[in-house]
């Protein structure tokens, strides 16, 4: 009983032992990369040329992971004339027309990463990509393109043509760097405030305008209406005058008169005299 009692015992150590040792290096020879990232592997500061795909996957104990995401996220900026201003967080650009005004904006920039370049982006730039590259790179941009248009093009629908402007100029400046800049969204456009009671004016004296246009069009219609209208009046007139003979005449006067009274008998008088007219009781 004593011996089968001490196996139990080693067979309990021993157990625990593996599990001692043998979890931690488990932990050393695998990694785990989450959906939607890749893994980068160093080695003692040497980055591997290869990534390694979202799952399990075994590594050298001496191998580091670090995760890069390739999802598509969103990067709103932050820049304003006053540098109070862009440390609180606000994500207004100040940027300067082709006349030289000062307008606001807001600016969100949809990318994702290549991940055919995710090594070298890792090993050039570093995990913080969004702020030395697409962050300076968008206020260039949207500087010089802002730049080419006037105050109420960029208040107007125009707004999408400097959307797409942007677009294109970023991709070809980011596209070799690893990271691929899939839409640009310009928000928020505050002009100053007499600019803006301008386009207002404007805008309101342009529906002036078309309202004034409305009513002239509304009124020729109507009076082509009334000509149209006036003009068969008097088409009817004439076609009446042309049958208004005077035994029509002395037929109509006569029918008046039946249906003024039924009991009313005509008695004809002759070719030339008046017909006389009978009352029956």
């Amino acid at each position: 009983m004593i011996k089968k009692l001490n196996l139990g015992a080693l067979i309990i150590g021993f157990l625990a032992l593996v599990a001692f040792i043998g979890i931690p290096c488990w932990f050393l020879f695998t990694a785990n990369v989450d959906a939607g990232n890749v893994g980068i592997i160093t080695t003692f500061g040497y980055v591997e040329p290869y990534t390694l795909q979202s799952g399990f996957h075994f590594k050298s104990p001496f191998s580091g992971l670090h995760q890069m995401s390739m999802r598509t996220q969103a990067y709103t900026m932050s820049i304003a004339q006053e540098e109070s201003t862009a440390k609180s967080g606000d994500d207004t650009i100040a940027t300067l027309t082709k006349e030289g005004l000062s307008i606001d904006m807001d600016i969100t920039i949809l990318y994702h990463l290549d991940k055919d370049k995710a090594t070298d982006v890792f090993r050039n730039v570093g995990e913080d990509y969004a702020e030395i590259i697409v962050r300076p790179q968008a206020r260039s941009v949207l500087r010089n393109v802002v730049a080419t248009y006037s105050a109420d093009e960029v208040y107007s629908p125009e707004r999408a043509s400097i959307e797409q402007q942007i677009l294109l100029e970023l991709q070809n400046m980011t596209k070799d760097r690893g990271i691929i800049i899939e839409s640009v969204l310009l928000r928020n456009v505050k002009l100053p405030q007499q600019l803006n009671d301008a386009i207002q004016a404007k805008l309101t004296a342009q529906q002036k305008i078309q309202q004034k246009q409305f009513d002239v069009e509304t009124q020729k219609l109507e009076a082509e209406r009334m000509r149209q209208e006036a003009q068969g009046i008097a088409d009817a007139n004439r076609i009446i005058s042309g049958s208004l003979t005077e035994p029509y005449l002395t037929w109509y006067w006569i029918e008046s008169l039946k249906h003024q009274n039924a009991s009313i008998i005509y008695v004809p008088t002759g070719a030339n005299g008046m017909p006389l007219f009978k009352a029956v009781a």
